[in-house]
């Protein structure tokens, strides 16, 4: 094989908000290496790590064992990435790219996760707003951790698939053991006036007691210094 290209997608937070990114892995003849580009930060660029040892638990070829130049590059590249949310992406990217996976439609699924080296997904932060941004984007299948799927199905009209493991996931989107999708959750709003702690019980302070008082009278934020 001399060059082989796989896109999926994932999210990138911005404050309240997820764009969407595109997740290329690029396969080429040359000596091994593993690259990520595209404004990556430093838990963006150790996911190569996370995926070498995720892929090996599950029992795959993982890119360390590839002879091959492989490029995984963060589209649009003038947006900074963060986190390890990526890796889940990157993981099922390689695997496409070297057809160690049943082929299956990317085009209608985002990928968001932090892969442990035994291959157990573990939870992320930013779940609501990248769970509205796959209902934005119209009838996608949100793949993220088991334990922000209540959390991604507070959102109505997407598919929220909870992955527990890499393994799990790839018996998954090859048909062998299908994952069911999470149902739509309605939050928890707690209608008790029953409060654990009273502002009166705290002595002095009287600047910071009257801050609270009108920021909670007016429905202000707080910031905590």
């Amino acid at each position: 094989m001399i060059h082989t290209l796989a896109t999926l997608y994932s999210a990138e937070l911005d404050g309240l908000t997820a764009q969407l990114i595109e997740v290329e892995i690029d396969l080429n003849v040359g000596l091994h290496s593993f690259n990520i580009v595209g404004l990556a930060d430093k838990a963006v660029s150790e996911a190569k790590e996370r995926v070498n040892s995720a892929l090996k638990n599950a029992h795959t070829k993982p890119p360390n064992k590839e002879n091959r130049k492989i490029t995984v590059n963060l589209a649009p590249a003038d947006i900074k990435k963060s986190g390890s949310h990526y890796d889940l992406a990157i993981a099922i990217g390689y695997l496409c790219a070297t057809k160690q996976i049943k082929t299956f439609n990317t085009q209608d699924k985002l990928f968001v996760g932090e892969l442990s080296l035994d291959g157990r997904i573990r939870p992320i932060h930013g779940v609501l707003s990248i769970a509205r941004l796959a209902k934005k984007l119209g009838n996608y299948e949100l793949y993220l951790p088991l334990e922000n799927a209540r959390e991604g199905a507070l959102i109505e009209g997407i598919s929220i698939i909870p992955v527990t493991t890499l393994q799990s996931l790839i018996d998954h989107l090859e048909e062998r053991i299908l994952i069911k999708s999470i149902p739509h959750t309605t939050p928890e709003i707690n209608t008790s006036l029953d409060f654990p702690v009273d502002i009166s019980e705290i002595k002095g302070q009287e600047h910071a007691k009257r801050a609270l008082t009108i920021a909670a009278a007016g429905g202000h934020n707080l910031l905590r210094l």
